[in-house]
């Protein structure tokens, strides 16, 4: 899991199961005065179980982070509520795709590739460098030879089943995701490639897909030096390209060799600040700064980062509503619309920082009418059942303020689900 399960208890009553969909905005229902019978956290974690028995059904895309992401939000509820079918529903989704014994063979490689890390008795960071007969890996599909950042970030999940449980299978699997930031491919300026067929490219969105697990399994296992020497920069290098100079804000994603469609010539980065990739990189900073040890100097530029994209955030929420734009800084524009799943990916990270003492308390008052206006995205269904409106669709970067505010608004989508579950986990 990425960042830290806060403590304390949300109620916990008779579940209401909630039937999740993805379907245009404009199909929602009005709201039911029942929504407030239970808190909203647990009322869609309850919904996520019971649209998808079988989590491996979510997007049907494996070991990636549209999975992934939904399952994080269920891990926060977990940690509030310690309720066992969320730990359990997690373990069977991560269970799907561990593999014994790390050898395989793929279609690229004629003699095969042998997979794997840990050996009889983990934890251990030098295990991972073994390769015994009970090696545990993640089945990646057709990305095992590949890279895609996206299939990093559930990795957090392996690292909260292995808290929990002691299962030595999660930790070799965890050894194993880790021994994979060795070789990923990086631009000239050393940082990560988001996917092997974005050559050059990094995307804010990649802060959050990778380095909140490195930084956690560097502490759970008490390997120093590289996965904090690698967050810190990571984070430092595609701020200090996408930084939008004296707003807070930071533009979608960077290229360094400049020949995407959507880079300026000259500088490579892309030309807008898209609200879902801020909220990424919010909360990737608030979630990777309470693992950095205390003395490591890029603790410090995580801090200062939080602190710059806070203030940013602060300053572009819609003073009406409390939520935030699909792209940030257009406000005025009259194309563009309020967003549900950057606006709570914001208050779940601002709320969160506050808490741990890394941001103002002012910021308090920002999270909670952001809070309030989030709640006027929540619907009921006829059976009582919660729906998150107006979280746009997954996409990638765009080359033009038109390209995002094109995009389609989706009704219980994994981003909108996994935004509010964070959300309300704070909140309530």
């Amino acid at each position: 899991m990425t960042g830290r399960l806060m403590t304390g208890r949300l109620g916990v009553g008779i579940p209401v199961l909630a039937l999740l969909v993805t379907s245009p905005v404009a199909a929602a229902p009005k709201p039911s005065p029942s929504a407030t019978a239970r808190p909203l956290a647990v009322r869609l974690a309850d919904s996520v179980l019971a649209r998808w028995p079988d989590p491996t059904t979510i997007s049907g895309k494996g070991f990636e982070y549209t999975d992934g992401i939904v399952l994080r939000g269920l891990a926060e509820v977990y940690g509030k509520t310690r309720d066992p079918r969320y730990l359990a529903y997690i373990r069977r989704w991560v269970d799907a795709y561990l593999r014994e014994d790390g050898s395989r063979r793929d279609a690229r490689s004629e003699s095969g590739r042998r997979y794997g890390a840990g050996g009889s008795r983990p934890p251990s960071p030098r295990a991972r460098n073994s390769r015994t007969s009970d090696a545990t890996y993640v089945d990646l599909g057709a990305d095992a030879l590949g890279h895609n950042l996206d299939r990093i970030q559930p990795g957090g999940l392996l690292l909260l089943l292995y808290q929990e449980t002691r299962d030595p299978r999660y930790a070799r699997a965890a050894h194993w995701l880790r021994q994979r930031f060795d070789s990923f491919p990086r631009n000239q300026d050393g940082g990560f490639w988001h996917k092997q067929k974005y050559p050059d490219e990094m995307w804010l969105d990649g802060i959050y897909m990778a380095e909140p697990f490195l930084v956690r399994y560097g502490k759970l296992f008490g390997e120093g030096g590289f996965p904090y020497d690698t967050a810190a920069r990571q984070a430092t290098l595609v701020a200090e390209h996408t930084r939008v100079p004296g707003t807070g804000l930071f533009r979608h994603a960077w290229d360094q060799d400049r020949n995407a469609a959507w880079a300026d010539p000259k500088t490579g980065v892309s030309p807008e600040v898209w609200g879902r990739a801020m909220g990424w990189f919010l909360m990737a900073l608030v979630d990777m700064i309470e693992d950095f040890p205390s003395e490591h100097p890029g603790r410090v530029r995580i801090a200062e980062l939080l602190r710059e994209a806070a203030g940013g955030v602060r300053a572009t929420q819609d003073a009406k509503s409390g939520l935030w734009y699909q792209v940030l800084d257009q406000g005025s524009h009259p194309d563009n619309w309020l967003e549900t799943s950057a606006s709570a990916m914001f208050v779940y990270a601002l709320r969160r920082g506050v808490e741990r003492g890394h941001l103002e308390p002012a910021y308090a008052e920002v999270a909670g009418k952001g809070w309030r206006g989030l709640l006027t995205r929540v619907s009921d269904d006829a059976q009582g059942r919660p729906l998150v409106e107006g979280a746009v669709e997954g996409m990638s970067v765009q080359r033009d303020l038109a390209g995002y505010l094109s995009r389609r608004r989706l009704i219980n989508s994994p981003h909108g689900v996994c935004a509010m579950l964070l959300a309300a986990s704070s909140m309530e």
